[in-house]
């Protein structure tokens, strides 16, 4: 697996999976793979996510949408976009992530906002995802 250290910024997506129950994958594109966690919900900010490291995933993954091989299912990209280590250290570690939106798309994926900060705090294992507010310009830059 990779180490948190290895991650500094890249690419990130949320996966929807439906295999073997239905959840979501959070992948950080590393260098040779993405880390990946394997959440209970959705997130979305302001809330709390159950939040537990999985083995890493190829990269391609970071950009695909289709059935998994092994009969694993299927994936659906909920969201992306590129993301930034702000810390890590002391049981917890925080990404800066600028979401790939299209500002004349709905906001109901993206609370209105094209910026979102996740900490994970390993002692609990809980994901909290807050989020910046962006002005309708740092979204179409995002995109």
């Amino acid at each position: 697996m990779l180490k948190l250290e290895e991650l500094k910024s890249g690419r990130f997506a949320i996966l929807k999976h439906d295999h073997p129950v239905l959840h979501f994958d959070f992948l950080l594109e590393g260098s040779e793979a993405a880390a990946t966690w394997r959440l209970s919900v959705r997130p979305y900010p302001g809330i709390l996510v159950p939040a537990a490291r999985i083995n890493d995933h190829r990269l391609m993954y970071l950009d695909y949408e289709g059935p998994v091989s092994g009969n694993r299912g299927t994936v659906l990209q909920e969201l992306s976009g590129t993301f930034e280590m702000l810390n890590s250290g002391a049981g917890k570690f925080s990404i800066r992530m600028q979401l790939a939106v299209d500002p004349s798309e709905t906001d109901t994926l993206h609370m209105g906002s094209c910026f979102w900060i996740a900490t994970l705090r390993w002692n609990t294992g809980v994901m909290e995802w807050g989020f910046e507010t962006g002005s309708t310009s740092d979204c179409a830059s995002a995109s």
